[in-house]
């Protein structure tokens, strides 16, 4: 299957990397980035009956939920902040399916790893295709610790100038990756196919 277009995907993804960017940049990482908790604006306003337009209204841009288990990134930070809520959490929750190679070893996670899950939410966005479908946990392991990394090309879709950004999003390696999604927005502003 082909999905949208990059354009496409940037416009509709671009509030929530911002979003993100601006978490990244006071020191917040999310960690639990997935499209479930991403909430995009909706389309169909017009066809909504009266009751339910009269409660909230939906977002006009796509917004990020659910920072439940950000974390703090103090001085330096080797490892989670010290404090009441961050000393005995060994095994933070986050979701399988989007998780990153640092999420599935048990090391430290940072704002490289929500650039990670953007990588992947873009490359599904972008090939209509489930990344990581597998419900066997060890077969995720397994692809989610694999040098091949999970980018377009992978499923056989050409996304021109974007495929060495997405496959940098994606290393294996967290020091590898853009340091955070201001980083990777640049990157994918400057090289829209």
């Amino acid at each position: 299957g082909r999905g949208r277009s990059p354009r496409e995907c940037l416009d509709v993804l671009r509030p929530v990397i911002d979003a993100l960017a601006t978490a990244h940049d006071a020191g917040i990482a999310h960690r639990d980035i997935k499209p479930g908790n991403i909430m995009l604006p909706a389309e169909r306003q017009a066809t909504r009956s009266r009751a339910v337009t009269r409660a909230a209204p939906p977002p006009s841009v796509a917004r990020v939920l659910d920072f439940g288990i950000a974390k703090m990134m103090g001085e330096g930070d080797d490892g989670p902040v010290t404090g009441l809520t961050q000393t005995h959490s060994v095994a933070p929750s986050f979701s399988p399916r989007y998780a990153s190679p640092e999420q599935a070893s048990g090391t430290r996670t940072g704002p490289w790893t929500d650039v990670h899950a953007l990588g992947l939410i873009l490359t599904e966005m972008l090939t209509d295709i489930a990344v990581f479908p597998s419900a066997d946990k060890m077969e995720l392991h397994v692809k989610v610790m694999s040098p091949t990394r999970p980018t377009p090309a992978q499923f056989g879709v050409d996304v021109g100038a974007w495929e060495p950004v997405l496959a940098r999003a994606l290393a294996l390696r967290p020091a590898d990756r853009y340091p955070n999604a201001g980083e990777l927005l640049a990157a994918l502003e400057a090289e829209v196919p």
